[in-house]
């Protein structure tokens, strides 16, 4: 939604300005704001369409997905240094209630096939893909 909301900047604003609505209005700041969050959630977003794009979940894919989410949240601020503080406080709240969930994917190049993953390898095994 906040990325169509983005994308639908100018529009917005001339629709605001035209309704002679300025209390509707955004400031620069919330849009660099909006614009923070939008690149904070964009590894959780490319996850989520690339399990919806399947016409059935797929546990083979599962886990690197998740390896990728959390790489890519860690290093979400590498290109583009972060204005807000809220921005990385929002970053580390999402990436401390995810963490817990996958705990054992300390690392993205972690073996599945360990002995503690063997249904993982399974998965992998029989996928048709």
């Amino acid at each position: 939604m906040l990325k169509s909301m983005l994308d639908l900047k100018l529009p917005i604003c001339a629709t605001i300005g035209e309704l002679q609505r300025m209390d509707l209005s955004f400031t620069a700041e919330q849009w660099d704001l909006m614009e923070g969050i939008v690149k904070v959630l964009s590894p959780c977003e490319q996850v989520s369409r690339a399990l919806s794009s399947q016409r059935y979940p797929s546990l083979s894919k599962l886990f690197p997905l998740i390896s990728l989410m959390l790489e890519g949240l860690t290093n979400v601020f590498d290109v583009n240094p972060v204005r807000y503080e809220g921005l990385l406080i929002f970053r580390n709240r999402l990436m401390r209630n995810i963490k817990p969930r996958f705990h054992n994917l300390a690392h993205t190049n972690q073996d599945f096939r360990a002995p503690k993953w063997p249904f993982v390898s399974f998965a992998g095994f029989t996928d048709p893909r």
